[in-house]
């Protein structure tokens, strides 16, 4: 898992462990190395952990659409019955130590300079000097840590998960990720759970539109 976690980011794929470059929240004129949160499926954790906003409802359509994915993927039906609610468990349990959105205003909460002595003492199943030479990155010795209390609670939370459901986990995040360029079946699974039990669409926008938004958003300032 953490040999395919390292190289992943390059597929879209965050994962349990995803790193980022992003400006020096101290120093703006320099770029540092970040480590934040887990990837998760639903806009954010309160429709994991609040039955106010997670409704019933709207948790239901996100494990069936799982199914749909999982399925698509070449899982079997029964399969993706089985590992559809682990996922959304599984997803649970990673977001649960994250920060709140509250908490998330906090810029001082999200800043927590770690070296990799200090990394490795706190997740040592991952080789983080070899993660970075996967992504290209000169290896820093300073990485900043967004969401420290995830990465406190992440290797019990993983060494008591199943494998397979983690394998299962990622490959729908893939799809997830790249619904929209994507087969029609994988896009119209998507937004059944994206656009109509959470936007509250009837069908998708045309595919003329949906690939101008793809090029605007990938190259809006050369095409403009």
């Amino acid at each position: 898992f953490h040999e395919y976690q390292q190289d992943s980011v390059f597929d879209g794929v965050a994962g349990a462990l995803s790193l980022g470059v992003g400006a020096d929240p101290v120093d703006s004129n320099r770029r540092v190395l970040y480590l934040g949160g887990p990837w998760f499926g639903m806009p954010n954790r309160d429709y994991y952990l609040d039955e106010a906003i997670g409704t019933p409802e709207l948790r239901d359509a996100y494990v069936a659409t799982t199914v749909d994915l999982l399925e698509l993927a070449g899982y079997g039906s029964d399969e993706a019955e089985r590992l559809a609610p682990a996922i959304f468990a599984l997803e649970a349990d990673l977001v649960a130590p994250t920060l709140t959105r509250e908490q998330g205003q906090d810029p001082n909460l999200s800043n927590n300079p770690r070296t990799l002595e200090e990394l490795q003492d706190a997740y040592p199943a991952m080789d983080w000097t070899a993660a970075q030479e996967a992504l290209g990155i000169p290896v820093q010795d300073r990485i900043i840590v967004t969401e420290v209390g995830y990465l406190d609670a992440l290797p019990a939370i993983l060494d008591g998960a199943d494998l397979e459901t983690v394998k299962a986990w990622l490959a729908t995040e893939i799809m997830w990720t790249w619904a929209g360029v994507l087969s029609d079946e994988v896009g119209e699974a998507a937004f059944a759970f994206g656009g109509r039990a959470l936007g509250g669409q009837d069908e998708r926008s045309p595919l003329d539109e949906r690939v101008l938004s793809r090029v605007e958003g990938a190259l809006g300032d050369a095409v403009g």
